[in-house]
């Protein structure tokens, strides 16, 4: 070996040392962290441990769980890990009850000793892993970039295709992806049920206006009706509708004041016969008569009322016609925005003192 091979090795044997001397230190620095709990963490480990399995004895599962998890996050044992894992057991959550007699076996495995446990541990995760229900949810060919959501939470890309553990239960299946329409299923599972689903995602349909910039769609500016024809808005239908109800409201004031007018008209000739039956002159219903019939006063009422129905007459035949005539003139004038024409029918019914009128049609 050469003076100057000599030399190299010899750096970088020295080298070699204090980086040896350095890991050394950072270990030291760091055994804090992996350090046993002091014995007062101990004393409340096992505290929260009989708090827990008090509660396990009442059936109070929920805070059972709790208090061993605060105990775990203390120190960590193959006993609290079996409880832990029994707890959640006891209220449904499979899943997460394997996962925990799962990491029980592993402490075991890494030399923890719990032998209480260990006879019960095998039997226990054996038996959950056989009462967990799986889904396997597939996605069509062709289909790039998919994202599979369960009950809300969006799940690792890797999982499609694979046999996913689920708690019993109802579940929401969602996939998507990128301009495709999304899958979407509500499912429920059973114990120790395996199913599959096939997730079919069609190309989204692209919008009649394009695309607006960033890939949204737009949506259409237009509507359409059953039969796919544009519709005209909702102004033209309201007109119609309104003048409609109005030529209604006229025909009915016409119509009301009519029936009146009749009725006065029958009252004035009632009074007269019973006046002509009496003998009466038109001196006789005088007012300075002193011998003036009652029969004066309900014929001079009904030819009152048979006057004061005249007016309100006229206002309602008149405007019920001028109604009805700006119905038709809309109904025919104002097209459709498809400019198609409309098919309008108009109807007339005579009526006493008048008549009913209206247009029918598709608006």
């Amino acid at each position: 070996m050469t003076s100057s091979a000599s030399e190299t090795f010899v750096k970088l044997a020295r080298r070699s040392r204090q980086l040896g001397a350095c890991l050394l230190a950072c270990l030291a620095l760091t055994s804090p962290a992996l350090a046993e709990p002091s014995a007062a963490e101990i004393a409340v480990a096992r505290k929260l441990f009989r708090e827990a399995t008090a509660h396990e004895k009442k059936d109070e599962w929920a805070a059972a769980e709790k208090k061993l998890r605060q105990a775990v996050a203390i120190k960590e044992t193959p006993g609290l890990r079996y409880h832990l894992a029994f707890v959640q057991e006891r209220q449904g959550k499979l899943v997460e009850a394997l996962v925990d007699y799962d990491r029980a076996s592993e402490l075991v495995s890494g030399g923890q000793k719990a032998l209480d446990v260990e006879r019960l541990l095998e039997p226990a995760r054996a038996a959950v892993r056989e009462r967990v229900p799986r889904l396997t949810v597939t996605v069509q060919d062709g289909v790039t970039g998919a994202v599979l959501t369960i009950d809300g939470k969006s799940v690792a890309n890797s999982l499609i295709g694979q046999s996913v553990p689920l708690n019993p239960g109802q579940h929401l299946i969602v996939v998507a992806s990128k301009n495709r329409q999304d899958f979407r299923v509500e499912l429920s599972l059973s114990e120790g049920e395996k199913r599959d689903v096939h997730a079919d995602l069609p190309s989204a349909a692209p919008s009649p206006h394009g695309a607006s910039d960033g890939g949204v769609m737009e949506a259409p500016t237009s509507e359409t009706d059953d039969e796919g024809e544009p519709r005209s808005g909702f102004a033209r239908p309201a007109v119609l509708i309104g003048e409609s109800v109005v030529s209604a409201g006229f025909l009915g004031l016409g119509l009301a004041f009519t029936f009146k007018k009749k009725d006065a008209q029958d009252r004035v000739r009632a009074a007269t016969r019973e006046l002509d039956d009496m003998g009466a002159t038109s001196s006789s219903c005088a007012p300075t008569n002193p011998t003036r019939s009652d029969s004066c006063d309900l014929l001079a009422k009904a030819r009152q009322d048979e006057f004061d129905a005249d007016t309100p007459i006229l206002v309602g035949y008149v405007g019920a016609g001028v109604g009805v005539a700006a119905t038709v003139l809309t109904a025919l004038l104002w097209r459709p925005a498809n400019g198609k024409s409309e098919q309008a029918t108009l109807f007339s019914t005579p009526v006493p003192g008048g008549f009913v009128g209206g247009v029918t049609g598709r608006f």
